[in-house]
């Protein structure tokens, strides 16, 4: 994969989280990288994925704003600067 999302940045360990819906913890809905957990949630609760058209994460994030809750996000590795974080990114998908 050559796409590297634009808060992740080469010297620094990147978190891979999951977002889920906080009824129901088990079932992740989606799976990120960031180097910086608190704002990417941020971002994410703002609609501001860097996409011009809604995506289906923004939608399932705007239906749970309507029901008053907001997505839970949980850190489930980090990868070391030397290491492939695309590929352990997809073993979480």
């Amino acid at each position: 994969m050559n796409y590297r999302p634009p808060d992740v940045c080469d010297g620094r360990p990147t978190t891979i989280y999951v977002l889920l819906d906080p009824s129901e913890q088990s079932n992740s809905v989606y799976v990120g990288i960031t180097v910086n957990a608190t704002m990417r949630l941020k971002a994410h609760l703002r609609g501001t994925s860097g996409h011009k058209q809604k995506t289906r994460v923004t939608c399932w994030i705007s239906q749970l704003k309507e029901r008053g809750v907001a997505p839970k996000m949980v850190k489930v590795a980090t990868i070391g600067v030397e290491e492939n974080w695309a590929f352990a990114e997809a073993a979480y998908i």
